[in-house]
């Protein structure tokens, strides 16, 4: 499970109305906003095409029907209260799930939507009264937490008895990747999606590829460089603001579903890649791998770059600074 804080903000983005010259005319984008999943939900079309904006809100909506764990129709909800036993789900709830497994194979479980109940063990959704959980309860929590144990066949779905899965870490990216796939059914070619600093650069902005800035961990008034991208994803998982201190330890509000305890060291992951969905998961993953073993995850896989602050250094994979046309590291 994945309670992110977002960093990356638009740079160029701040008005409904964008408009620049290019060939041919005048480029125009509009901008249509939703509150869906739980965040903001900006979608940037060409003015020509405004009311395609509708139908890429509408798949944040139809994702957030079938996977939000506050709804009790949810496939989510379902799949929770039939653990153990197979349920028939949406075909889309299927897919992301499936796509949840394999970001929890390829990093080795450090990517697992079987941890929420380790979230709750540590009450991160108050500080209130808030006290280090026994080894323990961490213990007999975590014996519900193992991806491995999850089942999809076809559009169906089984958990292990007395598990619960969340996909807070991987809906926002796959309902990004579905509103993407149903605007170009439409037609569009060029349009911004942006979940809450979850992105995808669809096609050239009013200036060409899109801007997108990251901001500073360490400090939210600063941009530490600015993205070009076209066609391509952006996800960052951090803590820099939702983590708790004890005796003078800091917990952050990501946990290792491997150890049952929050990650420390690492501030804030972004990744690039193709895809949302995967993009979105393997900010998580590289988070709780750390520098060494997440740079090494990154590198395995084809199209996909990241940037990996620490407390005290920043570290990117061999190609993100191709995407880099501004900031100094």
């Amino acid at each position: 499970m994945k309670i992110t804080d977002k960093f990356l903000i638009l740079m160029m983005l701040s008005s409904p109305l964008l408009t620049s010259c290019h060939r041919g005319g005048k480029r125009r984008f509009v901008r249509r906003t939703a509150f869906i999943m739980g965040t903001v939900i900006n979608v940037d079309v060409p003015a020509e095409s405004a009311w395609a904006a509708d139908t890429a809100i509408e798949a944040f909506r139809l994702v957030d029907s079938l996977m939000s764990p506050l709804k009790d129709s949810s496939d989510l909800s379902r799949i929770n209260g039939n653990a153990g036993r197979w349920v028939r789900v949406s075909p889309l709830t299927a897919e992301c799930i499936r796509y949840a497994l394999q970001i929890g194979e390829l990093s080795g479980g450090a990517f697992d939507i079987t941890a929420g109940a380790l979230v709750h063990l540590w009450h991160f959704d108050t500080e209130k009264g808030w006290v280090e959980p026994s080894k323990s309860s961490i213990d007999s929590a975590s014996k519900f937490v193992d991806f491995r144990k999850i089942e999809v066949n076809d559009d169906s779905v089984r958990i292990g008895r007395g598990q619960r899965i969340d996909l807070g870490g991987i809906a926002k990216g796959y309902a990004i990747d579905l509103a993407v796939e149903r605007l170009k059914r439409l037609g569009i070619r060029n349009a911004l999606i942006d979940a809450g600093g979850d992105i995808y650069a669809l096609g050239n902005g009013p200036h060409g590829k899109w801007r997108i800035g990251i901001r500073d961990p360490f400090n939210r008034g600063n941009i530490m460089g600015i993205l070009a991208l076209s066609d391509k994803s952006v996800c960052t998982s951090g803590d820099y603001e939702r983590f708790i201190k004890v005796n003078g330890v800091r917990y952050s509000h990501i946990f290792d579903p491997r150890t049952g305890w929050p990650v420390r060291g690492v501030v804030s992951v972004t990744v690039i890649g193709p895809i949302s969905t995967m993009s979105d998961g393997l900010a998580t993953a590289v988070f709780v791998l750390g520098p060494k073993k997440g740079l090494k995850l990154i590198n395995s896989l084809d199209g996909y770059e990241t940037m990996i602050v620490t407390e005290s250094d920043t570290l990117f994979s061999p190609g993100f600074r191709n995407y880099l046309v501004s900031g100094e590291f």
